[in-house]
């Protein structure tokens, strides 16, 4: 690999912004087939998926022919399914933001490879450090959030104090946490750069390649995400099937979103490995 920390490249967040919003809606036919298995996989199982999963277990359990193997084993395929689903799609989205349409690698939509198999275990790997670092931070982050909040919820007594507390502890949560969010975004690098195979890379590397550039990667990959977060907890919950479709589909375009801006960020700080020139006999002699 390059020695990528020796130069060092401002993230440009205006102009990957502006790129991100345009390049999803000039490749969206070759998005939406290289995802069909995937979105097709996402909405069978939104329509179904309440009839066959949300059963009242107490009720089941007593039937006479209760099997929780099969219980177990259905909710397990359907997991590993949309796991797998998942990532290949995701994979390919990231070839398709990175490379240009005329050097993109032909695009195997059902295709799980090693690029899938390191795309998921450095996912796994990042969420574990994550959620180990989370949990001392969290009994922290916790302390200033209950000594706040019955104050700023009395600054907008407007509402109902259920209301004012639930919005209160929603935005102080999301700022304490930003630094785990910042950790985050850095190492989440190396995500793109196992989807386009490149040797070599972990979170070590990512956190080297983003030196200087932390803040940006945290505004181009977590507020967004964060704010949408946010918006959809205010909602009450509801059964209504039209809802969670439009929250389905507002998180879809989320989604595809911030993985083109992640693989705008990889694509702009990776520095390609240069090939060693062919030495010639004069220049040898």
């Amino acid at each position: 690999m390059s020695d990528n920390s020796t130069e060092f490249r401002e993230l440009p967040v205006k102009e990957t912004i502006a790129q991100a919003l345009r390049l999803p809606i000039d490749n969206i036919k070759v998005l939406l087939q290289a995802c069909s298995p995937f979105l097709f996989f996402l909405f069978a199982l939104t329509i179904i998926g309440p009839y066959v999963f949300d059963v009242d277990l107490l009720s089941y359990t007593e039937q006479a022919d209760f099997d929780p193997a099969v219980l177990a084993s259905s909710v397990g395929i359907a997991v590993l399914l949309s796991l797998a689903f998942a990532v290949m799609a995701v994979v390919r989205c990231h070839q398709i933001f990175v490379y240009p349409a005329d050097e993109r690698p032909p695009l195997k939509i059902f295709n799980f490879s090693m690029k899938e198999l390191g795309y998921i275990g450095w996912s796994i790997a990042m969420g574990l450090i994550v959620a180990i670092i989370s949990i001392p931070y969290t009994l922290v982050v916790m302390i200033p959030v209950g000594l706040l909040s019955p104050d700023i919820s009395f600054a907008i007594g407007s509402m109902s104090s259920h209301d004012a507390i639930s919005i209160t502890v929603g935005i102080l949560t999301n700022v304490l946490w930003l630094p785990v969010m910042y950790l985050a975004a850095r190492w989440s690098l190396v995500l793109p750069a196992m989807a386009l195979g490149v040797k070599g890379t972990n979170i070590v590397w990512a956190w080297d390649i983003s030196k200087g550039n932390g803040v940006r990667l945290l505004l181009l990959l977590g507020i967004i995400p964060m704010l949408t977060s946010f918006v959809f907890s205010l909602f009450p919950e509801t059964n209504n099937l039209f809802v969670d479709f439009i929250e389905l589909v507002v998180w879809l375009f989320v989604v595809v979103f911030e993985i083109c801006i992640l693989s705008l960020c990889f694509k702009f700080l990776y520095k390609e490995p240069e090939q060693p020139s062919e030495v010639t006999p004069q220049d040898s002699e």
